[in-house]
């Protein structure tokens, strides 16, 4: 419970999100519009292309890791608060999606993820014979 309290709390003053394990891990919002679902998550500090994104069935996966710079070791830190290192992210899907269709956007440290609903038909009359 206190933990819950304190994650809560660091969230809210814009502290770092960490994992049960200590591993970094980005915020990440998942909503939906009538037509899609939408996943945005935080990765500032991260690079393109060290982010993988992947749906299977009704999931979807984000995974990567924000690296520390190569010109810097830990040694050389006085002070160390911003969190580097992997993270994997795991998400149910409340609707089946058209996997096919799916975008991403990588802007400004934000990765917008848009995922179609598969489109229902719409009800219709059925004429009966007889």
């Amino acid at each position: 419970m206190n933990r819950l309290i304190d994650q809560t709390l660091s969230r809210s003053r814009g502290e770092t999100e960490l994992s049960p394990t200590g591993a970094w891990s980005p915020a990440v919002d998942l909503y939906e519009s009538d037509e899609h679902l939408i996943l945005k998550a935080e990765l500032p500090g991260v690079n393109q292309d060290d982010v993988e994104l992947r749906i299977d069935d009704d999931r979807i996966t984000l995974q990567g890791e924000r690296q520390l710079a190569d010109t810097m070791s830990e040694k050389q830190f006085l002070r160390m608060e911003r969190s580097h290192g992997a993270f994997h992210r795991t998400f149910d899907l409340p609707t089946p999606v058209e996997a096919e269709e799916v975008k991403a956007e990588f802007k400004a440290g934000i990765l917008t993820v848009t995922i179609p609903k598969v489109v229902s038909e719409k009800s219709r009359q059925i004429p009966i014979s007889g």
